[in-house]
């Protein structure tokens, strides 16, 4: 080996230890100050003081805090499709309500996007996956193949829609429980489908069949159903309806404008604290203040 190759081999390995000096500082920085970030979407209902909803609003029109820090927004829709799963009662109870509910639904899907997607679970004793993420003429059909009868195990339903959550396609998303009961045969607890609620950040809309007309009759099961739909909805940012057998149709149809409605604010959570999370909405200064209605609070494991 002569002085001009061991000067050549040298100079390659002068050469490859200045780009390792260089490079390899920068890379491990960057495996330090690298970090685990939460992707967090808040959908918001904003209404004027008449009730209408009050559309036409831009991102820079709101302020989000999570912890009572403010956020910065990194996506933003006022219209588009949603995901809608619909956990639906088909115990014996229902085959009274049956068509109505049927004919309701189809006064809902008429009212959403058409590409919208769609996700059935129905639940009597047991509760059971139908469909998943399909349009609404597959839910349709899926519906109407349908027989009522048997337990309500409404809390196991409502677990196995909100798992659910986890695949839909979109950020807009919304959960629509149909029941003219309560609970007689879950496995489940309520602090099970509270727990699981706050974790998926999804509104709740309950349609409860009948309760205040059972709830009057002095049903203490029906006013506890009552109380039920009531709590998940007003915690998850959604609306109860307790509508009669002619006003199922009404109602859906409102729970349809109110998810078309909404506006969806996403933002990354850096911080990776579990627990308990509260996020803050409001409109900035100089704007009317209009009624807010989102999830507050949702849980970081």
């Amino acid at each position: 080996m002569n002085w001009r190759q061991i000067n050549f081999r040298a100079f390659v390995v002068l050469t490859l230890s200045l780009i390792y000096a260089i490079y390899a500082p920068a890379q491990e920085v960057d495996d330090v100050v690298r970090v685990e970030v939460d992707f967090v979407t808040v959908n918001v209902s904003v209404k004027d003081r008449k009730g209408n909803a009050l559309l036409g609003l831009k991102s820079g029109d709101f302020l989000v805090t999570d912890q009572d820090h403010p956020v910065s927004l990194s996506s933003f829709a006022s219209d588009g499709p949603a995901s809608i799963v619909f956990v639906v009662d088909a115990s014996s109870s229902m085959r009274v309500t049956w068509k109505s509910f049927l004919k309701g639904l189809e006064k809902f899907l008429r009212t959403t996007p058409e590409e919208n997607d769609y996700t059935l679970v129905v639940f009597n004793e047991h509760s059971k996956l139908v469909v998943e993420s399909v349009d609404s003429n597959v839910l349709t059909k899926a519906l109407s193949q349908l027989r009522p009868g048997g337990d309500t195990a409404l809390y196991d339903g409502l677990l196995q829609g909100l798992e659910m959550m986890k695949r839909v396609p979109q950020s807009r998303k919304a959960l629509v429980l149909i029941s003219d009961g309560q609970d007689t045969s879950s496995h489940s607890t309520l602090a099970d489908v509270e727990n699981a609620a706050a974790l998926e950040r999804t509104a709740i809309y309950g349609i409860g069949i009948k309760l205040k007309e059972f709830c009057l009759r002095t049903s203490l099961d029906s006013c506890k159903g009552i109380e039920v739909l009531n709590a998940l909805s007003n915690a998850t940012g959604g609306i109860s309806h307790f509508p009669d057998t002619e006003s199922i149709p009404n109602d859906l149809k409102q729970v349809a404008k109110d998810i078309s409605s909404q506006y969806s604010l996403t933002y990354y959570s850096v911080d990776k604290t579990p627990g308990l999370r509260r996020v803050q909405v409001s409109i900035v200064e100089g704007k009317r203040q209009p009624k807010l209605r989102y999830q507050q609070f949702y849980l970081k494991k």
